[in-house]
């Protein structure tokens, strides 16, 4: 499954299939297929090659009915430089203000940690101005794309002391990369996700423009330079850079008024899966939109690298979303086996233990990682019986399905049709079917799943192509590396699920070797320690809310030392990075 936030893209099948892929010379003329989605509003899509780049640009026509410029409005407790905007998601923003598009805006401050993760007050970078109020002043190193009142179009650096008297609509981004047509030589060569605006010679047309990055296998991003070039060869004589990275985003409006991000943003640690920025700069345009957005493209890429985000020592997490017509919402955990302080845990043998009857007590895996000293992080784990709506909202006695060992205490026997995850006693660890009458002496830990779903690195072809919330466990080559999955499920408008297949794939991107699909449904939960030492539940469990789990037979959790370092995937703990 494609990694990073791909919520639908455009059910233009024809046209991405059809859009150029540019390789020309910079300035060489080449023709553009543009497709409108609005009255005055139109897309294209392009690739450049060597090394891969995946571009989007939006063109504007200033002169038909309708369209206008928005940016966001002051903090509601305005003041310079301290509470000039509320940060928000692009995505937000298009919705709030029924725009046809929007990209994100200005560089801002503070940045980094919760405040990438959530609403709050933020600061501007250069000149920022909404219908004529003026959030934030020039700023030196910070030219700007204004609209006039009396509709001019312009991008240039602004004095800090100019009159702005005159501008309704103003932007800014940190270097001019492309002035009167020609591309303007750079200082900076890095490459990164890029955002930027530009102006057409006439000044008919604005365009916006993405430009994804940091993903090879996707799109390495672009320099400052190739910006303006990319911006010359879809009509620009005039172009800005904008922020980019993390926050470079662009979206539409859908026939249903939601937003559809078009391009694919790196970061997805927000419930939504965008970053909050402090501005963004849309467009009103007339009418329905033209087209359904959908996207298209291949929702696997395997060997792409997983971005991950260290949480706690030796512990990293990551989020992802994935898109093939559904979405799939993927959570994931690498645990380093070597790092001082790693060890798996179990949930242990019920205290009036009997084989087949108590194996264990049932408890939330939230409720196992609070109760266990150290746990920093848990997964539900084996199948489980009795099983009804009264065993899975409290607390008793369960029989669980398949081996189960806790600390070399043999909790349940090995069971045909339940393959199973082990740490020897030594600390290797393997992934396979155990013979019932095999000696159990050397097992330290195990838990069992239903399917195998990646072996020596090759994804296990499955006949069963359900869909569902998943859990699952796998390790690397070299058995470094431990990895828990969970992918969310049964919430169409959210992540629809995953079958087996799609378990092994999402667990072989992460860097298994072999993989094993634990139990799954409404049992799927992935929990982190907080600062505050209480559980935060990571992913979206169809059961409820994170304090309403389903009370699980049994979970697998890692210890690790040290505090939690930085926010989960998803931006729900307040701890600062």
């Amino acid at each position: 499954m494609r990694r990073e936030l791909s919520l639908r893209f455009w059910a233009l099948c024809a046209f991405l299939t059809t859009a150029s892929t540019f390789v020309a010379a910079p300035g060489a003329a080449q023709e553009i297929k543009w497709t409108p989605i609005y009255r005055g509003v139109a897309l294209t899509s392009f690739e450049e090659k060597e090394p891969l780049r995946k571009i989007v640009v939006a063109r504007v026509d200033v002169k038909e009915p309708g369209i206008s410029f928005v940016t966001t409005e002051p903090n509601p407790n305005f003041s310079e430089d301290q509470n000039e905007t509320v940060r928000e998601t692009t995505r937000t923003f298009l919705e709030r203000n029924g725009l046809a598009l929007a990209v994100n805006g200005n560089y801002y401050t503070p940045f980094g940690g919760r405040t990438i993760t959530k609403p709050g007050d933020s600061n501007l970078r250069g000149l920022a101005v909404c219908n004529g109020f003026v959030e934030s002043r020039p700023e030196p190193g910070f030219p700007s794309f204004v609209v006039k009142r009396d509709g001019t179009l312009e991008i240039r650096d602004y004095a800090v002391d100019e009159d702005l008297s005159d501008v309704y609509i103003a932007v800014s981004g940190p270097a001019i990369v492309l002035k009167d047509g020609a591309v303007v030589p750079q200082d900076n060569k890095d490459t990164h996700p890029r955002t930027a605006v530009g102006i057409s010679k006439n000044r008919r047309y604005v365009y916006f423009m993405t430009i994804d990055g940091r993903r090879p296998e996707h799109s390495v991003g672009a320099t400052l330079e190739q910006v303006g070039e990319a911006l010359l060869k879809v009509g620009a004589f005039q172009g800005l850079n904008l922020d980019g990275g993390g926050s470079t985003t662009m979206v539409a409006r859908d026939k249903d008024g939601s937003a559809t991000i078009l391009n694919w943003p790196i970061n997805a640690i927000s419930p939504d899966g965008l970053r909050f920025n402090g501005n963004a700069i849309g467009v009103t345009a007339m009418g329905a939109p033209r087209k359904t957005l959908a996207r298209t493209t291949k929702i696997y890429n395997d060997g792409s690298p997983v971005e991950w985000t260290p949480t706690f020592k030796g512990i990293d997490l990551a989020r992802w979303t994935e898109y093939d017509g559904q979405l799939h919402q993927v959570y994931a955990a690498r645990i380093d086996m070597r790092e001082k302080g790693v060890a798996l845990r179990t949930t242990p043998p019920n205290a009036d233990f009997a084989f087949d009857t108590r194996e264990t007590t049932r408890q939330t895996t939230a409720g196992f990682l609070e109760a266990t000293d150290g746990v920093k992080i848990a997964v539900n784990a084996n199948f489980y019986s009795p099983f009804n709506a009264q065993t899975i909202a409290a607390p008793g006695d369960s029989n669980l399905c398949g081996l189960a060992v806790c600390d070399g205490v043999v909790e349940s026997k090995p069971e045909k049709g339940f393959p199973s995850f082990i740490q020897t006693k030594d600390g290797k660890l393997a992934i396979r079917n155990v013979d019932p009458e095999e000696s159990l002496d050397d097992i330290r830990l195990a838990v069992s799943g239903n399917m195998i779903v990646l072996k020596g690195g090759d994804v296990v072809p499955q006949g069963d192509k359900a869909v569902h919330p998943r859990t699952a466990v796998g390790y690397s080559a070299d058995q470094r590396y431990l990895y828990l999955i969970a992918i969310d499920g049964r919430q169409k408008e959210y992540s629809v699920g995953a079958t087996y297949e799609d378990v092994g794939r999402a667990l072989k991107l992460c860097g298994a070797w072999d993989g094993l699909n634990l139990d799954g449904g409404g049992s799927t939960t992935m929990a982190v320690r907080g600062d505050d030492e209480k559980a935060i539940v990571v992913n979206r469990p169809i059961n409820g809310t994170p304090d309403k789990l389903r009370f699980n037979a049994n979970s697998l959790g890692a210890t690790a030392e040290g505090a939690i370092l930085s926010p989960t995937p998803d931006g729900r703990d307040a701890a600062k990075k």
